[in-house]
C-alpha cells in the first residue's frame, strides 16, 4: 500500500514538474526572411539597442545562432553593432557587464516577426515588406 502511495506521489510530481516553466530560450534563429530581409533586420536590432543603451558603455554578448547561418546574421549583426560603437564579448562569451541578448525572426502569414531580448527586457515588432519589397516596421514594437 505504501509503495503504491509512493509511486502516486512520485507519479503526480514527476507530471507537474513537466509542466513547470520552460527554460529561457538560449539561442537566437531567423526563419522565413531572406537575404535582403536578413540585412534589413541586423540594421534594425542595432538601432533599437543603440537607442536603449549608451553603446560607448554597453558590451554585447550576442547568444549564439542555432542552425545554419545561411544569410550571416551573426556576422551583420556584430558588424552593425561595432559601427555603433558598442563591444562585443568574443564568441559569446559570457563577460561581466556584458548584456545578454537574443534575438529570435518567424514568418507571420506575409511579415516577419521580431523578438528581441536583452537581459530581462523584451521587445515584439512586426515588420512587412513595402511597394519595392523593402523591409519596413509595421506598427510600433511592444
Amino acid at each position: 500500500m505504501r509503495l503504491r502511495h509512493h509511486v502516486a506521489s512520485l507519479s503526480v510530481v514527476a507530471a507537474l514538474s513537466g509542466c513547470a516553466g520552460q527554460p529561457p530560450d538560449t539561442t537566437s534563429h531567423i526563419s522565413g526572411a531572406t537575404f535582403r530581409d536578413t540585412s534589413a533586420l541586423t540594421v534594425f536590432i542595432a538601432d533599437i539597442l543603440a537607442n536603449s543603451m549608451d553603446a560607448r558603455q554597453s558590451t554585447i554578448r550576442l547568444l549564439p545562432y542555432s542552425g545554419a547561418d545561411t544569410s550571416h546574421a551573426g556576422i551583420l549583426l556584430s558588424d552593425t553593432l561595432r559601427e555603433r560603437g558598442f563591444a562585443l564579448s568574443p564568441n559569446g562569451m559570457r563577460y561581466p557587464g556584458a548584456h545578454d541578448v537574443r534575438y529570435a525572426v518567424s514568418p507571420v502569414g506575409q511579415n516577419l516577426l521580431l523578438e528581441l531580448d536583452v537581459d530581462d527586457a523584451d521587445a515584439t515588432c512586426l515588420y512587412g515588406h513595402d511597394g519595392d519589397g523593402a523591409l519596413q516596421r509595421v506598427g510600433s514594437c511592444t
